[in-house]
């Protein structure tokens, strides 16, 4: 089953996704302010917010890039031992560009403060001792994420697909029901009873007792795709005794089977159609 993504949808889940990340700047932004603080450094707080603002969008413009691995190299059954060192290497690859980016504007940005660097080298070396570890984490967390939610969206695609399989399997039985309700033999039967009422009232009693039969049995059999022949054939005989009572001496029913296929799985409703049709 495929589902089909509109562009509001699309806008909705990448207005999302930067509401995170714009929350992550935030949070790291109170934390670090109140850190400089504790530690006596006098730091605005806009220009926290501003260094955290810049990781955070970084990690936003990655954000589909890591998307799209995680979909190229999906960690699932059977992908597992080849993907996830895939994905180790790939995580380390994205947490040392992301640094590189970071050692390069942050610095001009005063980040950290009271700290220079000789070169963008210097800088470079500096924020892969202390920001590695939590970029190659952040990787791992949106893979997880990534992944999480393609497990719920499966979920619901299969709960959307089972409960359209639901609603098709009661039709079906509604229209089976109606089909066993409601066959031409069903209005041909009550107008005999109405019949034998005023002219033979044991023959109607007796007719009205086969159908109430015939139709607690095709009720009882709704939902059973197989029977025996057996089964089936005792569900036969109440149709048939049915139609001779209409017919009298008319219609001859002989039957001839085999004892040693009684207990054999048919369908369901097989021969009173045949039968049916053949009368």
């Amino acid at each position: 089953m495929k589902l089909e993504i509109s562009s509001n949808t699309k806008l909705v889940k990448w207005l999302a996704i930067w509401g995170v990340w714009t929350l992550f700047a935030l949070f790291f932004t109170s934390q670090g302010f109140l850190q400089y603080q504790v530690m006596k450094v006098q730091i605005p707080f806009w220009q926290v917010l501003i260094w955290q603002i810049f990781s955070g969008y970084l990690w936003f413009a990655l954000t589909p890039i890591i998307l799209w691995l995680a979909h190229k190299f999906p960690l699932e059954s059977g992908k597992l031992s080849r993907n996830i060192p895939l994905h180790f290497v790939l995580g380390l690859l994205v947490a040392v560009f992301q640094q590189s980016i970071d050692a390069f504007i942050l610095p001009k940005l005063g980040y950290p403060p009271g700290s220079s660097f000789p070169s963008y080298w210097a800088a470079f070396q500096f924020f892969l001792m202390v920001n590695l570890h939590l970029s190659f984490g952040i990787y791992w967390a949106i893979i997880a994420i990534s992944l999480a939610l393609d497990y719920y969206r499966k979920y619901r695609e299969r709960e959307i697909t089972a409960s359209q399989l639901e609603a098709r399997l009661a039709q079906t039985r509604l229209q089976v029901l109606k089909f066993q309700l409601q066959p031409h033999f069903l209005f041909n039967t009550l107008n005999t009873i109405s019949e034998l009422i005023y002219k033979d009232q044991e023959s109607a009693e007796q007719m009205i007792t086969n159908l109430s039969d015939l139709l607690r049995l095709s009720l009882e059999k709704l939902e059973v795709q197989e029977v025996s022949l057996q089964q089936e054939l005792d569900f036969l005989k109440k149709y048939v005794e049915i139609e001779q009572m209409r017919f009298h001496d008319r219609l001859t029913i002989e039957m001839v089977i085999a004892s040693d296929t009684l207990d054999a799985k048919v369908p369901n409703m097989i021969l009173q159609p045949l039968v049916e049709n053949a009368i």
